[in-house]
């Protein structure tokens, strides 16, 4: 099956993109990271699949709507 096709198909399934999935499920796993461990969150960001920290950082605000500080004072 051409690439094309899948997603295509991927999109109409999903009603959205296999990269928003892909993003969306990172920054669940970074979300899940943030409130479980005390990980530097250069540590999260790599185990949630991100390279690059500013990468990470402009996913995060937005998906979430807001920065790791922000979030944080919200969930106190």
């Amino acid at each position: 099956m051409l690439e094309s096709r899948v997603s295509r198909y991927f999109k109409r399934a999903a009603d959205m993109t296999f990269s928003q999935v892909v993003r969306k499920l990172r920054i669940a796993q970074a979300l899940k990271l943030l409130d479980s461990t005390r990980d530097p969150v250069t540590a999260v960001a790599a185990a949630s699949g991100y390279r690059n920290l500013a990468d990470f950082n402009r996913q995060f605000v937005a998906e979430v709507g807001m920065t790791r500080s922000q979030l944080r004072v919200t969930r106190r």
